[in-house]
């Protein structure tokens, strides 16, 4: 997956860093949603603001407005994989523990799928 440090293509209109560290997925959109910034396919979000969504474009260097960028054809493959409240790592570096994959989600992290 593609992620961006320093923002995107914007001439620095508009800047944003892909937020660190470990979330849960907690939102859903099966489909396409469109936003300022432009379109997202099947997003998951990981904070209110970010998500892993599928793109027509995903460049091999950091482009982005701070979202996890894949391929359309890969967000379709993530959609039957991912569930709300899964644990992911984001980071820019290896990640030096392993996350223990068979943690339950916290019940009091809300979570929600739209249509």
């Amino acid at each position: 997956m593609y992620w961006s440090k320093n923002g995107g293509p914007g001439g620095g209109l508009v800047h944003a860093t892909t937020p660190k560290g470990d979330f849960r997925l907690f939102k859903h959109i099966d489909g396409w949603r469109k936003n300022y910034l432009g379109n997202l396919y099947k997003p998951w979000y990981f904070t209110p603001y970010y998500a892993v969504h599928g793109s027509g474009s995903v460049p091999a260097h950091p482009a982005s407005h701070g979202c996890v960028r894949v391929p359309i054809w890969e967000s379709d493959h993530l959609d039957s994989m991912l569930k709300l409240g899964l644990r992911i790592h984001i980071w820019d570096e290896p990640q030096r523990e392993p996350m223990d994959a068979t943690e339950t989600p916290a019940t009091d992290t809300p979570v929600q799928r739209v249509a």
